[in-house]
């Protein structure tokens, strides 16, 4: 029992190490595609949350190039912190479905600037209105 607690507790330090390296690495790659943005004048403790939020709006919807084009196109996404973003990505994949989820963010990339609670209210509209902006896209008109 000894044996098999003390493995156990070695798996779970090695799971750990496993997500402070994968959590490292994430932030290296978004600091790399933030600094793409070429926003100048950022103070370095402001750098470090742009950042984090750059993170979080990529691991949300799974591509760093997206991310980075969706924040040159919609820069207002930016406004709101990690955490809040974390939020309204995880209320939107809860509703909707990852995927679908994914599809409504890049197509409406505003909507990230909506709380959660909103979200978890409205995201049949918020979802109806990115399906709106997608076509107006397939116009070029946004």
């Amino acid at each position: 029992a000894v044996a098999a607690s003390h493995s156990a507790s070695r798996g779970l330090s090695l799971t750990r190490s496993a997500a402070e390296a994968a959590g490292a690495e994430s932030s290296a790659v978004a600091r790399e595609y933030f600094l793409k943005l070429g926003w100048t004048n950022v103070k370095p403790d402001d750098e470090d949350e742009y950042v984090a939020r750059l993170r979080v709006i990529s691991v949300g919807i799974g591509d760093y190039e997206a991310a980075l084009k969706m924040v040159t196109d919609a820069p207002t996404v930016m406004y709101c912190g990690a955490a809040h973003l974390e939020g309204s990505i995880a209320a939107l994949k809860e509703k909707l479905g990852s995927a679908r989820a994914v599809e409504v963010i890049k197509n409406h990339p505003s909507c990230l600037t909506i709380t959660a609670a909103d979200v978890e209210i409205n995201y049949n509209q918020i979802a109806m209105l990115a399906d709106g902006f997608a076509m107006f896209k397939g116009f070029g008109l946004r």
